[in-house]
């Protein structure tokens, strides 16, 4: 079975910068804080978990907010090495596990676990089910998985969203079947798309209650100081192309 566990395969520079767009700071960001806070008791003094790390951006943000300790899980060797660059000062409390998050087998160590775009890469229900499967492994009983993700509910893509610096290209089957169908996401300042598979709403429902979670889908919100700012409002005028996903281990 092909292994789709990477996020991209280019310049980790590149990725660590992009991450300061507007996009990611008012939208993602904020988004992921807020899922984030609203589950403060699963997170500090806690050991928390980063899967799909990439350069360690959240994984600072999670330790400023109070976790005790983090372990990181990502794919891309050059990410595991940027992050260990970046986060110097923070690397004590950091534990890197170079590994594709569906290889691995957690002992319920972790209170909380954020994976940010680390629910677009399995591209069937199986190895949707393999992902989840994983992430119940790390969390302790009641622990929480957040995720944000490409919203699965969402269809046209397209070159509508390139005023917030990407815009998706998707390719259905011949009879416009959607369900593991590829997304190729291109993004202003990365030199290639990242390659991600759409999967219905009802089978990632199906996959995280099947690995023992209670899951629930959440909008994104944007900054409050960002609220009254016209330039959201095509982001934000039908379905919008991102969601976050909250999961408790039962």
């Amino acid at each position: 079975m092909e292994r789709i566990c990477s996020a991209m395969s280019g310049d980790a520079e590149e990725y660590a910068q992009e991450k300061l767009r507007p996009f990611r700071l008012w939208i993602e960001r904020w988004s992921i804080f807020q899922a984030v806070l609203d589950n403060n008791t699963q997170l500090v003094g806690k050991r928390v978990g980063d899967f799909g790390s990439g350069t360690g951006y959240y994984s600072r943000m999670l330790i400023d907010l109070g976790a005790a300790s983090i372990l990181a899980i990502d794919s891309e060797p050059g990410m595991i090495q940027k992050a260990k660059e970046d986060s110097a000062s923070y690397n004590p409390l950091i534990t890197y596990d170079n590994a594709c998050l569906q290889d691995t087998k957690g002992e319920g160590e972790c209170s909380l676990v954020l994976g940010s775009y680390i629910m677009n890469f399995p591209k069937t229900p199986e190895e949707t089910l393999l992902y989840c499967q994983s992430l119940v492994s790390h969390l302790e009983t009641g622990g929480v998985f957040i995720g944000f993700l490409n919203n699965p509910y969402e269809r046209s893509g397209g070159e509508q969203y390139k005023p917030y610096g990407f815009w998706k290209e998707y390719t259905a089957d011949r009879d416009g079947d959607y369900d593991g169908c590829p997304v190729d996401v291109h993004i202003d300042g990365l030199s290639n798309p990242i390659r991600n598979y759409n999967i219905l709403p009802e089978t990632y429902e199906w996959a995280f209650r099947e690995a023992g979670m209670d899951m629930e889908w959440r909008e994104v919100e944007v900054h409050p100081s960002q609220k009254k700012s016209p330039y959201w409002n095509l982001l934000f005028d039908g379905i919008v192309p991102v969601n976050t996903v909250s999961a408790t281990r039962i």
